[in-house]
Formats: C-alpha cells, sequence, structure tokens
C-alpha cells in the first residue's frame, strides 16, 4: 500500500559496543533513536547509547518492515 508519508528503516550502533547493532523502522527515525536511548526499548536498554549509522525511506510499508528481518 502506498502513501504519501515514509517508513523508513533505521540501523543502530552502540557506542557502548560498536560492534552490537539494531535494526527497526519507524516512520520518525529521530524520534524513535531518541526512545532508544532512553531506554524505552527492551531490546536496545542494555547497550545505550546509541547512534544512528543508516536511515532508508520507503513508501510502502511492508518494504520497510521486510528489510528489517535481514
Amino acid at each position: 500500500m502506498e502513501t504519501d508519508e515514509l517508513f523508513y528503516v533505521y540501523l543502530l550502533t552502540s557506542i557502548a559496543d560498536p560492534n552490537r547493532h539494531y535494526t527497526g523502522s519507524s516512520t520518525d527515525p529521530f524520534k524513535r533513536a531518541k526512545a532508544h536511548n532512553r531506554g524505552k526499548s527492551k531490546h536496545t536498554a542494555k547497550y545505550a547509547l546509541w547512534k544512528l549509522e543508516t536511515i532508508i525511506g520507503f513508501r510502502d510499508q511492508s518494504k520497510a518492515r521486510a528489510l528489517t528481518s535481514f
């Protein structure tokens, strides 16, 4: 389904452990990265703080989510 809104896939790298990465999807990856750094995700809280490495935008949400499964 296509919309005017973009859906983003983002890659985070842990500052504490640069070999640790997390991939997620959001309509606002900058806001989502801040939430990860505030410990709002049980999957990333242990390795906070995180920095955004890569952001890729998609018009189709299903394509964005499909990329996060790789």
